[in-house]
């Protein structure tokens, strides 16, 4: 009967420690999950920041050729103006 005993014991500390690594290893696909959750969100966000950056960028890039369209029109009125005024 005490191997019986011994036997069943093995067992119950057995089964006690596979349950533990079980319970631990649920709780690390969890915690990845929420891993995975966080870095899903944060590359969301940076998708949706890289589309405005660069939104943003062509409309800077507008607004730089508009300002060098109106420099280089008034930079050739003048002269326009100038040539009119010394040889008329």
């Amino acid at each position: 009967m005490d191997k019986g005993r011994n036997a069943f014991a093995a067992v119950s500390n057995e089964l006690q420690d596979v349950t533990r690594i079980m319970v631990s290893n649920i709780e690390d696909v969890i915690h990845r999950g929420e891993a995975l959750n966080i870095l899903e969100s944060r590359a969301s966000d940076l998708s949706h920041l890289s589309k405005k950056y660069r939104e943003d960028a062509r409309q800077l890039n507008r607004r730089t050729a508009v300002f060098k369209l109106f420099i280089a029109i008034g930079v050739a009125s003048i002269l326009f103006l100038i040539f009119r005024f010394v040889y008329f």
